[in-house]
């Protein structure tokens, strides 16, 4: 039997560990060991990685309660896959501003729809409800 919530949670494993360099990185370019230091930049590395963090392990999880309950696996794909691009457009839209920008606003729109989406399959798979 295919795992797709396995696939989709090792991509966001590595961009996790994309995000967490880019934090290590920004750290020793600013010369700042511990918190932001005040300094902008470096607080957006850090909000965007722990944007990643808040959204994506729950997501993920829900995504995971679909597959169990038996749904079709286009849907979890679909589900995973809107996931992966959604946290992907909202890290490109963060990097170019820390205003509204496409990017960022299609990533939160897309994550916050495949968190509805993926609760209300969940509950309902709950109940035996499937397709």
């Amino acid at each position: 039997m295919t795992q797709p919530v396995l696939f989709y949670a090792a991509l966001c494993a590595l961009i996790l560990v994309a995000l967490s360099a880019y934090v290590i990185n920004g750290r020793g370019a600013f010369k700042i060991g511990i918190g932001d230091g005040g300094n902008p930049a470096m607080l957006r590395r850090i909000r965007i990685h722990a944007n990643f963090i808040e959204y994506v392990p729950f997501a993920l999880l829900l995504i995971y309660f679909v597959q169990q309950a038996g749904y079709s696996l286009w849907i979890v794909h679909t589900l995973g896959a809107v996931l992966v691009l959604s946290r992907l457009a909202h890290i490109w839209g963060l990097l170019s501003s820390s205003g509204l920008t496409p990017g960022r606003f299609s990533g939160v729109i897309g994550t916050f729809g495949v968190i509805i989406v993926a609760a209300l399959l969940a509950a309902l798979g709950a109940f035996g409800v499937r397709f």
